[in-house]
Order: structure tokens, then sequence, then C-alpha cells
């Protein structure tokens, strides 16, 4: 990999075939933070190109060793650091322990379950009560209140399921319409 600024942006390159690396986006997308410091900092060596104060140089040349640094961990993978303020190359390579495979955070399947079951039991109840008592009055209006109100629940539910900790909930208010339909679905073909 190499890093550089130009123009006020950071230019990350693989050095094996010269493609760019897209900071956000992207198969190669680098951590949320890291982009935000490479954005930062190029934006900072663009201002003291313009400025030429020599007392910030040193120090936004420091700044971009130490990008590089954690571009290396993050890449996993050796830098070419191209410091624009002094027109010097130096590689920097991750430490060694950063080539072990990182253990993946576990998962909370007890409070999450607990939380999805908290969540789907009243959901379940709620929409069943409101479907079956629709049904023994106008089946249209059983159709239209069921779309109204999981087409109203779906955006929330998208949204929350993206969430670490309300995934759980979603997954919950979801499997509360699930089993809310499969007592409708029973109900219907019970008999009358």
């Amino acid at each position: 990999m190499e890093l550089r600024a130009q123009g006020g942006r950071p230019v990350v390159r693989r050095v094996s075939d010269g493609t760019l690396v897209e900071i956000e986006g992207g198969r190669d997308r680098l951590p949320p933070d890291l982009a935000a410091s490479l954005r930062e900092w190029a934006e900072v060596v663009e201002a003291v190109c313009a400025h030429e104060e020599p007392g910030n140089r040193a120090l936004v040349s420091e700044r971009g060793r130490r990008l590089a640094h954690r571009l290396a961990r993050a890449t996993r993978s050796r830098v070419r650091y191209v410091d624009p303020l002094v027109d010097r190359v130096v590689l920097v390579s991750a430490p060694a322990g950063t080539f072990a495979p990182t253990l993946a955070e576990p998962v909370p399947w007890a409070t999450g379950l607990t939380a999805s079951t908290l969540t789907g039991g009243p959901v379940a109840v709620g929409l069943s009560w409101l479907f079956l008592d629709l049904l023994t009055d106008n089946p249209f209006a059983l159709l239209v209140a069921n779309l109204v109100v999981v087409g109203g629940l779906a955006p929330a539910v998208l949204l929350l399921s993206r969430r670490a900790v309300w995934r759980w909930v979603a997954y919950g208010v979801a499997g509360g319409v699930l089993v809310s339909w499969f007592i409708l679905v029973v109900s219907l073909l019970g008999p009358r």
C-alpha cells in the first residue's frame, strides 16, 4: 500500500497494481475512524502547504507516519508513506502481532433472546387480538390493517436490525408479526 496526500484528499494506492483503494465504500473499506483521520490529515497537509509554517510541518509529517502505521495494521500489509511536506518515502510495517486472526465478539444469546421474547410476545398478542377482532367484523378491514401495521413497522425493523443491541428488539418484533400471522391463518382454517 502507499499513502499520500494530494489536493487536500488522502490517496491510498496498492503498490502491486497501482489501483486506488476506496477509503469509504467498496470492498477494501477502511475502518471509519481511520478514514476520517486520513481525510482530516490530508486537509491539514493542504493548509500547512498553503501557509508555509515550518513549525507545523514536523507535526503534520509525524501525524502522517502514525496514520501510516494505523493503515498498516488495518490492512495487514506494508505501507509506503510518501511524506508530502519533506518529500521523503518511509516504509512502515504492521507490528508482528497484527497478523494473528482477531477473535470475533461473543454473541449475547441469553440476553438477546430474552429481549426478543419480551418484545415479540406483546407484539404477537396485540396484533393477534387486532386481527382476530377485525376478522369477525370485516375481512377487508383486516387486510388493510395488516398492510398498514406491518408496512409501518417494516422500515423501523430494518433500521433497528443494523444496530448491535437493537437488532434483538427488531427480531422480536418480526417474530411477533410472524406468530400473529400464523395465529390468523390457523383461525381462518378452523371451524367458524
